[in-house]
This record gives C-alpha cells, sequence and structure tokens, in this order.
C-alpha cells in the first residue's frame, strides 16, 4: 500500500480526496496541509500529491520551494497552459482533469518508480512552435491574459509574477509593438501574427 501526503488549496478539498483515495484500498494518506503550512518534510511519505482545482502557477510554486524527499505528483482539475509549462520545467510528474481516484493512485504508483509523466491533456496545452521574432513564450501569454480583458493583477497573479514585473513587461511590450495601450498593442499583435 502507498502512503501518501496530500498539499491542496483548501482542507474540505484535501479531506474530499482524501476520502476518495483511501477508498480506492491502495493508498494510505499518512497527512494533509493547506499550501500555506510549513513543511512538507515533517511527514515522510512515498509520494507527495499537490491538489490544484484552479491549475494556477503560484501555488505549485509555493509547493515546491519546501524541501521534500518524496517523488511530487501534481494533480489540476482545470489545468493551464502556465501549469503546463511550470510542471515541464520543474520536471514535476502532473495528471490534468483526472477521471476517477484511481487513474490518481496509478499516477502515484508511476511517481514512487520515478517516472516523470504528463497527462495527455496537458502536454495539448504546451505550446507547439516557439514564438518568431524574437518574442518569448510569456511576452506571448501575456497578450493572451490581455486579451481576455483580465486587470493586471490577474495577469500577474495566473503567472506567478508580481504585478511590477507584469506592468514592466507589458510596457516593453507595448514598445515594441509601437502601441500605446492594451488595445493597440492586442491589434498590432494580431497584425503581425503573434496572435
Amino acid at each position: 500500500m502507498l502512503s501518501a501526503f496530500l498539499v491542496g488549496e483548501s482542507s474540505l478539498h484535501e479531506w474530499h480526496l482524501a476520502k476518495a483515495l483511501s477508498a480506492t484500498k491502495r493508498v494510505r494518506v499518512v497527512a494533509s496541509l493547506s499550501t500555506a503550512a510549513a513543511s512538507l518534510a515533517e511527514a515522510p511519505s512515498d509520494v507527495v500529491i499537490v491538489c490544484l482545482r484552479s491549475g494556477l502557477t503560484h501555488t505549485l510554486g509555493r509547493v515546491l520551494q519546501k524541501p521534500t524527499l518524496s517523488p511530487c505528483l501534481v494533480v489540476a482539475e482545470r489545468p493551464s497552459s502556465a501549469l503546463a509549462r511550470a510542471c515541464v520545467s520543474r520536471q514535476v510528474s502532473c495528471l490534468a482533469a483526472p477521471e476517477s481516484p484511481e487513474q490518481i493512485v496509478s499516477a502515484a504508483e508511476l511517481c514512487v518508480c520515478g517516472v516523470v509523466f504528463y497527462s495527455a491533456n496537458l502536454v495539448a496545452l504546451l505550446p507547439t512552435k516557439p514564438a518568431s521574432g524574437g518574442w518569448t513564450d510569456v511576452d506571448v501569454q501575456i497578450l493572451l491574459l490581455l486579451g481576455e480583458g483580465l486587470p493586471l493583477r490577474q495577469v500577474a497573479h495566473r503567472l506567478s509574477y508580481s504585478e511590477g514585473t507584469v506592468r514592466n513587461m507589458c510596457s516593453r511590450l507595448y514598445r515594441r509593438l509601437g502601441a500605446g495601450n492594451r488595445l493597440g498593442a492586442l491589434l498590432e499583435a494580431r497584425k503581425i501574427g503573434l496572435l
């Protein structure tokens, strides 16, 4: 039987997942905590399962900054392209939109065996080609989020950057695109084929 340490965005979410995993009779949940808690190293386990409801990378970043000797599996209900890039860059296994607790258990067993994997629906969120003309993936991601009408605070939150950093990045993007505002930047980006 696999021992798992759950980390979630809320204690209610952890409780539901712990109950579902325990019902499979293949996992014993040794402990759980919210992402705001201090240390993952306090509860030894075979695997750390990080439960994300929204796919936000800032939560993942907080968790992965904490030391753990166990392999880590990210389970995201609503994955995002930012989460996909974060998991791939950190070489952390990720199961996106799991259909059953058994699927989570199977993924955890692979992690314990040292396999790093990404579910197909997560891989589909990764960019298929690099941006041309010296534009980075972050530039394109910022433009896409601005195109959704999100305020800078939410863009920063989704990309795990500070609001000031995103503001500076937007100013740089506007200058490069020869635009004075968000709408102008989006129109120019469409014109040159970035969006």
